[in-house]
């Protein structure tokens, strides 16, 4: 499968979090090039150009966290103890 781009870098502040769980796959952020087997993780800086690939005939799959940083979402003030 040829990589796949992101569409453009985020504005905001955040890290990624890309946990790969079957399959390999290339990651390409800033120009770096990372090679993931299953069971690989790789944290990412969002702010960065970034580009995913299949490297097998197998499917990869994986799971993406996104973590902005700045104000709290005021939604979260709900689930406070207390």
């Amino acid at each position: 499968m040829p990589a796949t781009r992101s569409p453009r870098p985020r504005i905001r502040p955040a890290r990624e979090l890309l946990q790969l769980h079957s399959g390999s796959v290339a990651v390409t952020v800033g120009g770096a090039l990372f090679q993931l087997a299953a069971g690989d993780a790789l944290r990412m800086r969002g702010d960065r150009p970034r580009a995913y690939g299949s490297r097998g005939p197998e499917p990869a799959h994986f799971t993406m966290v996104v973590i902005y940083a700045g104000a709290r979402d005021p939604r979260s003030a709900s689930l406070a103890p207390g």
